[in-house]
């Protein structure tokens, strides 16, 4: 495990601030003389705005890493598609030949072994592979996982018969509307 700098350095230097401040309002660090009373006032405001500035340093510096955290589409496609053996027969039809990525969209392109005859056909197999995969995409751990960090997922098929494409596109915002 690495360490991520940026988020320790955004969060820690309000954490540590904030800390510094609590300490000087409850009297732990500094002389313990008698104050005036601006001192006396300064001090009781540092005793409550101490622990709000840490709070804001552990937000910011979480936010930080949320940032940091996120890899591009690309990288996360080749790790998946490294875990797989491509082409992967799905079904007696389908395979998945390739996964692919491009800003925070991740492509997985299919391959469907059949003919579809005509329109209606079609028409029939687009809102039957577009139900399943967004059913799929918002049910799957895996799948949710990744559309609750931001990506979207995006399936691609080549229907092999006709040379057809179908393409359907989940994110998190169309799981979200499904509930």
């Amino acid at each position: 495990m690495t360490i991520q700098w940026q988020p320790l350095i955004e969060g820690g230097i309000p954490v540590l601030g904030g800390l510094y401040a609590t300490a000087l309002g409850f009297g732990w660090l500094g002389q313990h003389s008698v104050a005036s009373g601006f001192k006396q006032k300064l001090r009781s405001s540092m005793k409550w705005l101490g622990p709000l500035v840490v709070a804001f340093g552990l937000f910011t510096g979480w936010q930080a890493h949320q940032r940091a955290a996120h890899l591009p589409a690309s990288e996360l496609a080749r790790s998946i598609a490294a875990k797989l053996s491509l082409p992967v027969q799905v079904d007696e039809i389908t395979s998945l030949d390739a996964v692919d990525g491009a800003g925070n969209t991740i492509t997985y392109h299919s391959s469907i072994n059949a003919t579809l005859q005509n329109e209606e056909e079609r028409t029939r197999m687009k809102q039957l592979l577009e139900q399943q995969l967004h059913t799929f995409a918002c049910r799957s751990p895996d799948m949710t996982k990744l559309l609750s960090a931001g990506y979207a997922i995006e399936w691609r098929y080549r229907v092999t018969g006709s040379g057809e494409e179908f393409s359907s596109v989940v994110d998190a915002d169309a799981c979200v509307r499904d509930r």
